[in-house]
């Protein structure tokens, strides 16, 4: 059976996170999350997030809601993410003007990937210190430090925002996510990328806390 690619609006994420959690009591909805989580685990379908998923949870002014809600998202998505739509435009006219040229691409548009890497474009890695991710990776395994980081991106941190200069975002990104894959204009700012990216170094703060002393 082909896989099968699957995007919820958040409003969706939201209403069957609130079945998950026993705050809404809708059979309909029962039904679909029942359906959803089925597909998830077995691995028939791919729920995705992408860069709005991540900035639309992190609106959330109450820390515990906007965390149940990236956990049920990270548990339902399993990390699998899509790229941004600027993303995707660029590596498509790249090869669109190499074939016109006579040249060979060197890049071809990857709409599907892991992690909130692959929906951020920008962001880089988890560590800015490869010498932490090294210790890190010695002592929990590669999977684990990186599912330490995908279920917490999401989530953010157990602070209301802003905190740790981890600002409450601004619903320009989404609009203009919005506006360009409507209108194919690219227009993108790095909001989003900004909150996600001080997000990972709040969590590798606590990760590194738990390592051994460097020997």
């Amino acid at each position: 059976m082909a896989l099968k690619r699957v995007y919820l609006d958040q409003r969706d994420w939201v209403a069957l996170a609130r079945q998950h959690y026993g705050r809404s009591h809708d059979d309909t909805i029962a039904g679909v999350l029942a359906m959803v989580r089925e597909a998830s685990e077995s691995g028939h379908a791919s729920f995705l997030l992408s860069a709005v998923h991540y900035q639309e949870t992190y609106h959330h002014r109450n820390p515990d809601r906007r965390r149940r809600l990236g956990a049920f998202m990270a548990e339902i998505s399993r990390f699998h993410t899509i790229a941004c739509a600027t993303d995707l435009l660029a590596a498509e006219v790249h090869v669109a003007v190499s074939t016109l040229t006579g040249a060979t691409p060197n890049r071809a548009p990857v709409p599907f990937g892991i992690g909130a890497k692959h929906a951020f474009k920008q962001m880089k890695g988890y560590f800015t210190d490869p010498e932490a991710e090294r210790r890190a990776i010695a002592q929990f395994g590669a999977d684990a430090v990186s599912g330490y980081f995908e279920k917490a991106l999401p989530m953010g941190p157990k602070e209301q925002l802003p905190f740790a200069g981890i600002a409450l975002p601004k619903r320009e990104f989404s609009q203009r996510q919005l506006d360009f894959e409507r209108e194919r204009r690219p227009n993108s700012g790095n909001g989003a990328t900004r909150a996600i990216a001080l997000t990972a170094s709040y969590w590798l703060r606590k990760l590194t806390t738990s390592l051994p002393p460097q020997r």
